[in-house]
C-alpha cells in the first residue's frame, strides 16, 4: 500500500510539473504573439557605460536583466518586435586595424599597371562584422549592401535585413546600424514581424538617428 501511495504521489507531482511547463510555454507564446505596440512617446536611454544615448519607445518593455555600470547593452521588446543596442571594443579595434592598413597602403608605391583595390573604410569593416551574427540569429537571413551616412558619430552605416525567427518561424524585417567612437563600436538592431514593418520602419529609422555620443569614456 505504501508503494502504491508513493507511485500515486510521484505521478501527481510529475503531472503537475508537466502542466506548469505547458502553461509556461503557452503563456510565453501568448506574450510573444501580442501585437507590436506603436510607440506613443519616447524616453531617453543611457546605458551603464554611458558610451551613447538614444531614444526608445516608452511603452516597450525593458528586458535587459544584466544591467551594470560597465554594460553598454539596452534591449526593449513589444510582442515580437525588438530593439537591441550595444557597444563593444572588438569592433572598434578591428576598425583601427582597417584604418592603419589603409594608411600604410596609401604610402606604398605600386608597380606600373598594378592597381590594387582600395581598402574598405573602417566603418564598413566594423559594420560587416555583424553580418554573421545576423545569419546566426535569423534563419534565411538576407541583408542589403548597406549604406553610409554622416551622423553624430561621423561616418555611420546601416543595412536593411529580412529573416525568420522563433520556434515556429515567422518573417521578420528590420534595420541594423553601426557607429564608431574613439575605442568602442556601437551597434543597433531593430526588427519586427513583416506585417508590422510598414508601421515601424520610420520608428526604427528615428531610433537609429537618435543614437548620439554619451559622456562615457570611449
Amino acid at each position: 500500500m505504501a508503494e502504491q501511495g508513493e507511485s500515486k504521489k510521484a505521478a501527481f507531482v510529475g503531472g503537475a510539473v508537466f502542466l506548469v511547463i505547458v502553461l509556461g510555454i503557452v503563456g510565453w507564446g501568448t506574450t510573444r504573439s501580442r501585437p507590436v505596440s506603436t510607440p506613443a512617446s519616447y524616453v531617453l536611454f543611457v546605458p551603464g557605460n554611458k558610451i551613447y544615448t538614444c531614444k526608445v519607445p516608452s511603452n516597450w518593455e525593458d528586458v535587459n536583466h544584466l544591467k551594470s555600470d560597465v554594460s553598454g547593452l539596452g534591449r526593449f521588446c513589444s510582442g515580437r518586435g525588438e530593439i537591441v543596442i550595444d557597444s563593444d571594443m572588438l569592433g572598434s579595434l578591428m576598425a583601427d586595424i582597417s584604418r592603419a592598413t589603409a594608411a600604410a597602403g596609401s604610402g606604398i608605391p605600386m608597380p606600373p599597371g598594378l592597381n590594387l583595390p582600395a581598402p574598405k573604410p573602417a566603418i564598413e569593416d566594423a559594420h560587416d562584422m555583424d553580418e554573421k551574427k545576423g545569419e546566426m540569429e535569423f534563419k534565411n537571413y538576407h541583408e542589403d549592401a548597406g549604406r553610409t551616412w554622416t551622423g553624430p558619430f561621423g561616418e555611420e552605416r546601416f543595412s536593411e535585413f529580412t529573416g525568420e525567427k522563433g520556434t515556429f518561424g515567422g518573417d521578420m524585417h528590420g534595420y541594423r546600424a553601426t557607429m564608431l567612437t574613439r575605442d568602442k563600436r556601437v551597434t543597433v538592431w531593430c526588427w519586427c514581424p513583416e506585417s508590422d514593418w510598414t508601421t515601424l520602419k520610420p520608428v526604427f529609422g528615428d531610433i537609429i538617428n537618435s543614437v548620439s555620443p554619451g559622456t562615457g569614456t570611449g
